[in-house]
Formats: structure tokens, sequence, C-alpha cells
């Protein structure tokens, strides 16, 4: 009743709670050691962070730090490396090609083989980026390795041919 009178409600005050375990500058140097290695897991930075900071955190606590500073966890994506000679003859290729009228491309037979891993590694890659920052989550890869199976396929004009498995390796007679 005295605290209602007092106050003129009976739900308790806000309090201040607890004070928080890092400081702005220990947040920077945390953000730091994700900003040279975006890949690099909550719980390694964690483990990392008595060298880092000077103080034990959890990964928990990374993370969200991280997620105050508006980092996002994404699943780094694979992509080919393509060297800067073979772009440069796709260029050259497609520039020939490019104002070919449509009857040019009735006669083309586009073919191609191609190798898939059966095993190996499926397992998914995080990094942690800003916002602005998401195509830099790419993870070079090789196409061919562990148990591969090889399949000849074709595409034309007029639409795609038939996926054809190919056992052993194929040459100039197999095709």
């Amino acid at each position: 009743i005295k605290k209602f009178d007092t106050v003129g409600t009976l739900k308790n005050k806000k309090r201040s709670g607890r004070k928080p375990l890092l400081d702005q500058r220990q947040c920077r140097q945390i953000l730091g050691v994700v900003a040279k290695n975006p890949s690099a897991s909550p719980v390694k930075i964690a483990l990392e962070s008595k060298n880092t900071i000077g103080k034990q955190v959890s990964s928990s606590t990374i993370r969200r730090r991280l997620k105050e500073a508006d980092f996002k966890t994404y699943v780094v994506r694979k992509t080919i490396e393509i060297t800067p000679t073979n772009k440069t003859k796709r260029l050259r290729f497609a520039l020939e090609y490019v104002k070919k009228p449509l009857d040019f491309w009735f006669n083309i037979l586009w073919t191609d083989e191609s190798a898939f891993q059966y095993q190996g590694s499926y397992s998914k890659h995080f990094m942690h980026l800003k916002n602005n920052q998401k195509h830099l989550a790419a993870q070079p890869t090789n196409r061919f390795g562990g148990g591969t199976v090889m399949f000849w396929g074709c595409l034309s004009y007029y639409g795609f041919g038939g996926l054809v498995p190919i056992e052993g390796t194929l040459n100039q007679n197999g095709y």
C-alpha cells in the first residue's frame, strides 16, 4: 500500500542490471579479430580471448557482440577458380559470337563432360561478415577429387540431349 501511494503502481522499477563484461575497447578488439579472420568460429575466438583481450569470455558473448555490430553468419559458397588466361579466352569467344544471327545457332551442338565427386567433404563453412561484405563469403574448390563419376551431355537450339555416364576416361575415340 505504501509503495502504491508513493509510486502510483505495484510494478517493480526497472533495475540497472549487471554491468557489461566487456568494455567498448575490448568489443572493438574482438571485432578486429573477426575482421582479420571472418571464418573463425565464436568458440575459437572465445578460447583465444584470454590472449586477445586479457579476459576469458564465452562463445555466447562473442555471438552477442557480433550481432550488436551487425555481423551476420553466412554459409560460404563454393566457387571454381578461373585463371586470368581462361577469363581472357572466354571474353574473346563471347565477343566473337555475340552478333551472330539466330539461324547460325540452329547448327551448333554444345557438348561437355564433367566429373562429379560423390565422396568427400560436404560440410558447410561459415563466415561472420557485415551485410555489405556478403560477396566475400566464397570458398575456392577443386572440381575433381575423391571418388568421382563422369557424365557427358549436350544441348542445341532445339533443347537438351541425353546425359550419358562415362566409364573410364573420354578421349577422341569415345566421342
